[in-house]
C-alpha cells in the first residue's frame, strides 16, 4: 500500500513496533484541498492493492524501506 500510493503523489510511512501504523506527515499549511487529495490518494492505493493491481514482484526491490 505504502508503495502505490508513493506511485499516486503521497509519502506515508510504516510505523510502530510492528510496522502496523501508517504515518502521514503533511505540511503545517495544509488546505483542505491537500486533505482531500491526500485521501482519494490513499483511498485508491488501497483500492489497487486490494484489488491485486500491485503485485508482489512490483514491490520487491522496495522491500524496507
Amino acid at each position: 500500500m505504502i508503495f502505490r500510493a508513493y506511485q499516486l503523489g503521497a509519502v506515508l510511512f510504516y510505523v510502530g513496533l510492528r510496522g502496523n501504523v501508517l504515518e502521514l506527515t503533511p505540511p503545517l499549511t495544509l488546505s483542505e484541498s491537500d486533505v482531500d487529495a491526500g485521501v482519494a490518494i490513499i483511498d485508491q492505493a488501497l483500492t489497487d492493492v486490494t484489488a491485486g493491481m500491485v503485485s508482489d514482484q512490483d514491490i520487491a526491490p522496495f522491500m524496507m524501506w
